[in-house]
């Protein structure tokens, strides 16, 4: 059972779990590359991240007022079993909805996207047609983009917080070692993002 009504107290834990351990997940997803597990990594890091969004924005005015009532969560409980949903907000904490075009992907469209390149980084697929697909197989030309733009949406979730507490007049969140975990990433690898690419997911193809 998926318990989703928790004290704010129980919340700013669960908070600062989840987006620590997106971090984690985006330096093992760096560790592993080129590997196609990687691919998987970074997908499951921005699903925390998608948690985490839903947990703030339940909680972050009895965070910022100290009222210590409980409530729920009611993405986590509607959403918390689904992958999608969750990427869908992690894209959308991201990206600027003014971004987006009629031409271009929606959040959604790319959250599909992610949830196959994920399961195309675990598992080895049979086909209708009885060709065989296995992690190997697949070819990520953006990969090294797509573990940076994770480890960006970590250290925004993080910097979005800090701002947050300021601008509140609350104490600074202890949250220095999970920016410490992506920093490294992001500062090496932002120079390497493909020229022109937006905040969004790149599908992956199969090789012949």
């Amino acid at each position: 059972m998926l318990v989703t009504r928790i004290t704010p107290e129980s919340a700013r834990a669960l908070w600062l779990a989840l987006v620590e351990n997106a971090a984690r997940l985006v330096t093992e997803a760096d560790l592993l590359y080129p590997s196609p597990r990687a691919q998987s990594l970074s997908v499951l890091a921005r699903e925390e991240i998608g948690k985490a969004v839903w947990v703030q924005r339940a909680f972050w005015k009895a965070w910022e007022t100290g009222d210590e009532t409980p409530r729920d969560v009611p993405e986590l409980r509607e959403h918390g079993r689904h992958h999608v949903p969750k990427l869908v907000e992690a894209t959308s904490f991201l990206t600027d909805p003014e971004f987006y075009s009629p031409e271009e992907p929606t959040p959604e469209m790319w959250a599909h996207a992610d949830n196959i390149a994920k399961q195309q980084g675990f598992y080895v697929e049979l086909h209708a047609d009885g060709t065989i697909t296995a992690p190997a197989d697949v070819e990520r030309p953006a990969l090294q983009y797509d573990i940076w733009e994770a480890a960006a949406l970590v250290q925004w979730a993080v910097h979005e917080d800090r701002l947050l507490a300021r601008v509140c007049g609350l104490p600074t969140p202890p949250t220095e070692h999970i920016e410490a975990l992506v920093t490294p990433i992001v500062d090496r690898d932002h120079a390497a993002r493909p020229q022109g690419a937006s905040p969004v997911r790149h599908a992956a193809k199969v090789t012949d």
